[in-house]
């Protein structure tokens, strides 16, 4: 009888163990610390309020992440450039932003309201001509195709018609999250991945979308 006994209880210990470390190996992801899609918004000195809740709320609609973080960073001196006038280099903001992303964040957009700038080069490598133009060259925004961080900037972006600004605002942070998650430039003209050209009017006339081929790699 305590044989048997023994016997059951070593069975049903053996069969505890057995749960409990299948269940270890793959453990229920609770929190944000755990979520595969969170994105988090950096805010990189002074940003209006309602600027940011148009930017998160863009971000829940269109790339339903599990959590968003809100955080905020100083800019950094080291970012700023003189070469026209005073304001930031983009590239180097991408790299600074990189030691300010959190680690269970998948992606980081930072929003700015200070201007921003990168050198544009040609297809040869060299600096786009006339060089005086595109040496610091301001942008809305800045990301690499696949990278984990993006900026945005409100300084080109404003308008009297503060609609038409929040607009630009989503469409732009819609566009640099875009590359984040693997989209190139499209083609489609009324895509919001389309290719600004330099010009703020193709930012107004595409659609606050993206089109089907691009929807599928987010």
């Amino acid at each position: 009888m305590t044989d048997m006994r023994n016997r059951n209880f070593l069975l049903i210990f053996v069969g505890c163990m057995i749960i409990y470390f299948s269940c270890g190996t793959k453990p229920e992801k609770k929190g944000w610390f755990y979520k595969k899609n969170s994105i988090q918004i950096l805010l990189l000195g002074n940003v209006e309020d309602k600027a940011v809740w148009e930017v998160k709320d863009m971000i829940a609609t269109q790339f339903h992440p599990d959590t968003i973080l809100l955080t905020h960073a100083p800019l950094p001196d080291s970012c700023i450039t003189t070469i026209k006038t005073k304001r930031y280099r983009a590239d180097k903001l991408l790299r600074y932003l990189t030691t300010r992303k959190d680690k269970s964040a998948t992606k980081l957009i930072a929003l700015t309201e200070q201007d921003i700038s990168v050198t544009k080069y040609g297809e040869k490598g060299k600096i786009k001509s006339p060089t005086y133009k595109y040496a610091d060259w301001g942008i809305m925004g800045l990301a690499y195709r696949g990278g984990g961080v993006c900026i945005v900037s409100c300084f080109r972006l404003q308008s009297e018609d503060k609609k038409l600004f929040y607009q630009r605002l989503r469409k732009v942070s819609m566009h640099e999250l875009g590359h984040n998650y693997g989209n190139p430039h499209c083609s489609d003209k009324t895509c919001v991945m389309t290719d600004a050209v330099e010009r703020i009017s193709t930012v107004d006339g595409a659609q606050e979308w993206f089109c089907e081929k691009c929807e599928k790699k987010i």
